[in-house]
Parts: C-alpha cells; structure tokens; sequence
C-alpha cells in the first residue's frame, strides 16, 4: 500500500514547483511576493497552463479548415471541367441536319459568334439549295482543359472526325463529305447563366502530327 504521506509530500512539492515558477514570473517583472501567497501563485500557475494549452490547440483547427478549403476549390474545378467535357462533346457529335432548320442545328450548345455562325452557315446552305446532315459515326476526344475559374472561360482542346455530308435539296445526291482524317481542334468556352457555352472553334486537319490525335 503506498504510503499516504509520501503522496502528501509530492503534491506539496508539485505545487511549491508550480508556486516557485510563477513566482520567478513575478519577480522579473519587478513584483514581490510572499512564502504566504499560495493560493494566489497556485491560481495563477493554472491559469498560465490553461492559456498554453488553449494556444497550441488553436493550429489544427485552422489546419483542418484551410485542408477543407482546398478540397472543396479541387471539387469544383472537377465538376467545371466534367461539365465543359460533356458540352463539347455533345456538341461536336450532334446528328446534324440543316433540313430541320435551326431545331437540326446545336444551338443549346454555343453562344455568341460562334451561334451567329452556324446561323449564318444554315441561311447560306439555304441559298445553295443545300442539305448538311451527320451519317451518325462523328467522334471526339477531349485532350486537355485549361480552366479559368475566375474568369469564366476554358480553352479545350480536341481531335474529332467529322461524319457529315452535303446533298443536293433537289435531287437528293451526295455533292461532298467530310474529310476523314482526324483534325484538331481549339474550343474557346464561356460561363454563362446557362452554363458552359462554347464561344469560339479552330480547327485543323492533323496531317503533320498524326500520332497527337489519335482517336480511342
């Protein structure tokens, strides 16, 4: 059994410890202090250690918040660019056919200049007595996103095959085709109130690079 006196003896020396600290603290801050002021130096020494151990709890906290942070910015820019994916794609494999008028056209996929060249390119097969219509196997491989979230836009870049052909409105024969060898293509992108939009398109057959657009 231990001995009840060795414990008083140790919490005696504990607190004399914790006393004989604080009272260092006050000595050097110029203040005097008694051998009869036990209580008050005992307060103290307690309220130094709950102050210490608050400070060094206060790092993780702001740890796991600037962690969640992050990982909510990385959730969106994924969700953004699984979007802007989706639009291009859907637009660039709509099955095509100017003899529907501008139902046959993908507009709920592109805004700005590039709608008003569709548009354009619609009223000019009109005037050519012509037909654009996908045959169905147009295909497109998404190869990079460079987003700007702040800014509200993305340059994509592609490779695709087109599969349309043009007809003669009048006696239904076939006058071109697309080319079938992969081309690449840049897609400027743009946030609207609707969505990612895509805004502007370059493209150009991949004759000097072939291995750069290979589609999968």
């Amino acid at each position: 059994m231990t001995n009840p006196g060795i414990l008083t003896n140790v919490s005696g020396i504990h607190r004399a410890v914790r006393a004989g600290t604080v009272a260092v603290v006050l000595a050097s801050l110029g203040l005097a202090c008694s051998s009869s002021d036990d209580e008050l130096l005992e307060a103290t020494a307690t309220s130094v250690e709950a102050t210490t151990s608050a400070s060094i709890a206060e790092p993780t906290t702001t740890a796991e918040a600037t962690t969640s942070t992050v990982s909510s910015a990385e959730q969106e820019e994924a969700a953004a660019k699984a979007e802007i994916e989706e639009v291009v794609t859907s637009w660039l494999t709509f099955p095509y056919d100017s003899a529907k008028g501008e139902d046959g056209l993908p507009l709920e996929h592109v805004t700005g200049l590039l709608r008003e060249r569709i548009l354009g390119n619609l009223q000019q097969l009109e005037q050519d007595g012509q037909i654009r219509r996908s045959r169905g196997n147009d295909q497109v491989d998404v190869l990079s996103i460079e987003l700007d979230a702040a800014g509200g836009t993305a340059e994509v870049k592609t490779c695709g095959v087109g599969d349309n052909e043009f007809v003669d409105a009048a006696t239904g024969e076939v006058v071109l085709t697309d080319d079938p060898r992969p081309s690449v293509a840049t897609v400027m992108m743009t946030l609207t109130d609707d969505g990612w939009k895509a805004a502007d398109f370059f493209a150009t057959l991949a004759t000097e690079n072939p291995e750069f657009c290979t589609l999968t």
